[in-house]
């Protein structure tokens, strides 16, 4: 097994741990927020959640997710890095079975199923051996495009307009910027690679040098805000919908990222494991599907 396989695995179990206390915690604390009410009082709601240690827990369980997807992105392509950690969802649904003794539908398991395959096609991808660098300033202004674009929709994506529900609107503008914050990322992993001749993270020299890069704080930027979105998401809907929804959506336009400005491999077995992926994240959470129990409508208004 290659090494970024590995670390993608263990951030997506993380980040599926962290994001079912999140959810928890903002059921304890919150009802439903919406980005417009965040807007006017960012504070209260954040004070409101910081107090919880559930999710002061799961917030930190997230950031090492992210540390572990950092390593993995700064050894393997990011058009394979991202999709494998749609291992999420998979684990996400376990969680539910194996500590909440919930059921799951027929399609579901098939569904999972699919997406495992997905991911084992993914996986026995080799690893990146070139260092590239693409146009920065296209790389960049892009970027800004999509965010700004992304924060511009958000009020249409959560009205329901779209035949969207509110958490799924979310969901998705949350995906679009953690994408954005993943190509970001990525840069700056390979700026690190031309610097000191390769990717250690749990290195001081190597750490210190992704800091200080442009990409890794714009990187950290995009990710924030999407994770804000993300919580937003959590607020008004379940877990089982708002982490699948996010994540399919940004792993589309993730492989479209790194195949159009990074120039990574194009080949049949990578197209077909992130469309196998996708297929399966759909299938296992189309509507009708069981509430996960992690995904409990919340309890307090703030």
């Amino acid at each position: 097994m290659e090494p970024y396989v590995a670390f993608t695995v263990i951030a997506a179990l993380v980040f599926a741990a962290g994001g079912g206390m999140q959810k928890h915690g903002i059921a304890t604390r919150l009802g439903p927020v919406s980005a417009a009410a965040f807007a006017r009082r960012p504070g209260r709601v954040v004070w409101a959640l910081c107090r919880n240690p559930l999710w002061v827990l799961g917030s930190l369980l997230t950031l090492v997710g992210f540390g572990f997807e950092t390593q993995a992105l700064g050894l393997g392509d990011l058009s394979v890095v991202k999709p494998l950690s749609r291992l999420q969802t998979l684990f996400t649904l376990l969680i539910g079975v194996w500590l909440l003794s919930e059921r799951l539908a027929p399609r579901e398991w098939l569904g999972m199923g699919v997406m495992l395959a997905g991911v084992l096609m993914l996986g026995s991808e080799p690893a990146d051996a070139l260092v590239y660098i693409p146009d920065t300033t296209l790389s960049f202004a892009l970027s800004a495009g999509i965010v700004v674009l992304v924060l511009l929709l958000v009020p249409l994506a959560e009205s329901g307009r779209w035949r969207l529900s509110p958490d799924a609107g979310l969901a998705l503008a949350g995906g679009a910027l953690f994408s954005v914050g993943d190509l970001l990322m990525k840069m700056g992993t390979e700026v690190v690679r031309l610097q000191t001749g390769g990717f250690d993270l749990p290195g001081g020299s190597t750490l210190s040098t992704l800091v200080k890069t442009g990409e890794f704080q714009l990187a950290f930027a995009a990710t924030l805000i999407g994770f804000v979105l993300q919580q937003l998401a959590f607020s008004r809907g379940r877990v089982s919908v708002v982490i699948p929804v996010g994540g399919a959506a940004g792993t589309l336009l993730t492989a479209l990222l790194g195949f159009g400005l990074l120039h990574e491999p194009l080949n049949v077995l990578r197209v077909g494991g992130i469309a196998v992926v996708i297929a399966g994240t759909l299938l296992a959470t189309l509507p009708g599907a069981p509430p996960a129990g992690l995904a409990r409508a919340p309890a307090n208004v703030l």
